[in-house]
């Protein structure tokens, strides 16, 4: 009994120092090989988060490097006098902004990754988040010859959530879909007795197959991806809310999330 006791505890605080790697027999009496068997789980999920920390942490390293040195490099070559100011200027611009859209989609999903405060969430109508951020992004679908077709209910969509957080996830498939879009972004925006209905469509060329299984994981770029974190948000925050989200094809990219009528 001592030594079985023991043998768990010194296990216990190998996993606690972050040594993850080992496994105990399940052996000895019921109670004795439901608990090896808890902490043998136990193990596994803080290897396998532990792993996926590392990589997360690699590839944000990864994605900041790439405009950090491309703002080095154009103002050192104005400094040497080997660049249009003007020019480089834009550029350098061009990149901050893409280095602090990136910085806050990553500030916004770790705090999606602890534990997300829902208090203060309240009921609001889907189909007046998604025309709001469709009227934010509309000059940039204007600026690439894309308009929006609404396929809303006529009666409110009402969802108690907060606000911010179903105007991230609107905000990035929205943006995604202008990316891809030949000339139309259809929304649509449904509910049923006990679901409500969201989906974002363009008329583009659709998703690569190969590109499908992965599309939600972080830092995973598509063809013509921007960072690979905006839909890796929308996952999260389907998953905030109990929600179910698919990405398929159908004469174009069509994303849906289903919510559950709470």
């Amino acid at each position: 009994f001592t030594t079985q006791v023991e043998r768990l505890s010194t296990f216990a605080v190998t996993i606690g120092s972050g040594n993850f790697s080992n496994r105990i027999k399940e052996e000895g009496d019921t109670e004795f090989q439901s608990l090896a068997r808890a902490l043998n789980e136990t193990a596994d999920e803080l290897k396998t988060a532990n792993e996926q920390q590392t990589q997360f942490f690699q590839n944000v390293s990864h994605e900041l490097r790439t405009p950090l040195m491309s703002i080095r490099c154009y103002a050192e070559g104005i400094e040497c006098g080997v660049m249009d100011g003007k020019e480089s200027a834009k550029t350098i611009l061009k990149e901050t902004d893409r280095l602090s859209d990136m910085v806050e989609d990553l500030i916004y999903i770790s705090k999606l990754d602890g534990k997300p405060d829902l208090t203060g969430a309240e009921p609001h109508d889907l189909r007046e988040i998604l025309s709001a951020v469709a009227a934010d992004q509309r000059h940039v679908a204007e600026s690439k010859g894309v308009t929006f077709e609404f396929d809303f209910e006529e009666e409110p969509v009402m969802m108690t959530c907060k606000e911010n957080d179903l105007r991230q996830l609107c905000s990035n498939l929205i943006s995604n879909a202008i990316r891809y879009a030949r000339s139309q972004v259809t929304l649509t925006c449904r509910s049923d007795s006990d679901k409500l209905f969201i989906s974002v469509k363009d008329d583009g060329e659709g998703i690569r197959e190969e590109d499908l299984p992965h599309l939600f994981e972080r830092f995973y770029k598509g063809k013509d991806g921007k960072h690979g974190i905006g839909l890796a948000i929308v996952y999260s925050v389907t998953q905030l809310y109990g929600g179910h989200l698919i990405a398929a094809n159908e004469n174009g990219a069509l994303f849906s999330v289903c919510f559950p009528r709470k």
